[in-house]
């Protein structure tokens, strides 16, 4: 069996991705799967169960190398439970606490171009995963801040919180295709009245919960002609969106998700624990 071990970083650490490109624009597709990959980490991290843990992983202890920067992650630990679900092809990182023992923070993350990205924290106390944090890019420019940040989200999560989270990761999902949309009407009646692609799919369906065509153009006082032929042409338009390669799966090593920050550096840390 292969070793299990992850970058680490002691105290600070300010994010970063391994993106070759990161000039690239933004694709809606990797967008879309970034958000599904953070689903369905919500639901797997829901589902850790507090008996397979049985042991403590222990910053003093000879498993966590300083010398190369990585910590070999031992069995039944919480920091294995993390692990073993987290999204493959994203970045991560082991944030240590500089004072307390078995104090991680574990840092994944991915690029989706055009500045966008989705990354997420489980915080780990004495062998207990005891929070989550999530942000993404909030490609609307309702939050001010540029991103849409989630914070201190117990664990496991209640089933009327996770539907919550689960439908606020969709229509984030959604922002990504209106996003990518020349027009602000098009984007507008796309989000509105259309169809939602497919994941990993070039095909277009009808939604449950988007309004009628007909109830739309009401709304917005034209045709239903009109909202016809805007949704086309955005269909149009994303469906003649540039072939690009996918996450890559199954690599033998992540990357790092998250750099050290020097103690005399003014650069502000992303993620702290001190």
């Amino acid at each position: 069996m292969r070793e299990k071990t992850l970058h680490t970083v002691i105290g600070t650490g300010v994010e970063t991705n391994s993106d070759p490109d990161p000039e690239r624009p933004l694709d809606p597709r990797h967008f879309e799967q970034a958000l599904n990959d953070l689903q369905e980490f919500i639901a797997a991290l829901n589902r850790v169960a507090p008996n397979d843990i049985t042991s403590v992983e222990k910053t003093a202890e000879p498993g966590h190398d300083v010398e190369d920067s990585q910590i070999r992650i031992s069995e039944d630990t919480a920091l294995e439970s993390v692990y073993d679900i987290l999204p493959e092809a994203w970045d991560a990182s082991v944030l240590i606490d500089e004072i307390q023992d078995a104090g991680y923070a574990v840092h994944s993350g991915v690029y989706c171009g055009g500045g966008a990205e989705v990354r997420l924290t489980v915080f780990i106390q004495t062998g207990i995963i005891s929070r989550l944090d999530f942000k993404y890019t909030d490609l609307t420019g309702a939050s001010g801040d540029g991103y849409v940040t989630v914070r201190s989200e117990h664990v496991p999560m209640t089933a009327s919180r996770t539907a919550e989270v689960m439908r606020m990761l969709s229509d984030a999902a959604m922002h990504g295709y209106t996003a990518s949309l020349s027009s602000p009407v098009r984007a507008l009646d796309y989000a509105m009245a259309s169809s939602r692609p497919l994941r990993s799919t070039r095909v277009y369906s009808e939604r449950d919960d988007c309004i009628s065509q007909t109830s739309w153009a009401g709304v917005r006082g034209t045709t239903k002609q009109t909202i016809s032929n805007n949704l086309k042409a955005a269909r149009d338009e994303l469906k003649d969106l540039p072939d690009i390669d996918p996450f890559v799966l199954g690599m033998e090593e992540r990357s790092a998700a998250l750099d050290p920050v020097d103690a005399d550096s003014d650069v502000k840390p992303d993620l702290q624990l001190v």
